[in-house]
């Protein structure tokens, strides 16, 4: 979120329907709260990095045995595990 938009909203806004703006190479697609978030690449080069993904998906899975079964079966390419 641009520091203009977080004067603007004077709030941490969360996921909810004000509109955000943002200066990365993903641009939000679209959510389901609870479960995951889609961002999608933006369509010129990126003034940093272009990242190789045209889409990224961030899932919201809390027990750490689906965290794992999800990425055995290749649902998910990385997730965080206890060590």
């Amino acid at each position: 979120m641009s520091s203009k938009n977080f004067d603007a909203v004077g709030e941490y806004p969360g996921m909810d329907d004000q509109p955000m703006a943002g200066t990365g190479p993903y641009q939000f697609l679209e959510r389901s709260e609870g479960s995951y978030v889609r961002f999608k690449r933006v369509p010129y080069q990126h003034w940093r990095a272009t990242p190789e993904f045209e889409e990224l998906e961030l899932r919201f899975i809390s027990e750490e045995f689906t965290r794992l079964a999800a990425l055995q079966v290749g649902e998910v390419h990385i997730t965080p595990l206890a060590t």
